[in-house]
């Protein structure tokens, strides 16, 4: 005889079909998660694309590791941060004139939006400036 009496193997495999759904739902959900916290813009700021500021820079301290969300969230605890500036490579030297190469997740919080003569593009950084409300 067979090891599943009448209908017991149409109930494991209905199960595993509705295990795999969820398990497929729960890779969707992870994914938009991601898709979230690490490459959606930050609300209230504005992203200026290859652009950065001279001097300004809070602390004269660079973060390391961090995504968008996550230099946003340092500039929103800090009440004379005006905006940040994040790597993204733009094929760029990265040199900074004094702190090395700019790395990616490098974040730095700036006290001025001024973005006048900051070659953003040769120092492969974007400028998010907070926005006034």
């Amino acid at each position: 005889m067979y090891p599943y009496q009448d209908n017991s193997i149409i109930i494991i495999f209905i199960l595993l079909i509705i295990c795999c759904c969820f398990s497929f739902f729960y890779i969707i959900i992870i994914g938009v998660y991601i898709y979230y916290y690490y490459y959606s813009e930050p609300d209230g700021y504005k992203k200026y694309s290859r652009a950065c500021v001279t001097g300004n820079n809070i602390d004269n301290r660079r973060y390391r590791n961090k995504s968008v969300r996550e230099c946003a969230k340092l500039c929103d605890e800090r009440d004379e941060c005006l905006a940040f500036e994040i790597y993204e490579d733009h094929d760029g030297s990265g040199y900074d004139g004094g702190g090395g190469e700019f790395e990616e997740g490098d974040c730095q919080l700036n006290s001025s939006t001024d973005r006048v003569g900051c070659p953003g593009e040769r120092y492969n950084l974007n400028l998010y400036v907070k926005e006034t409300r």
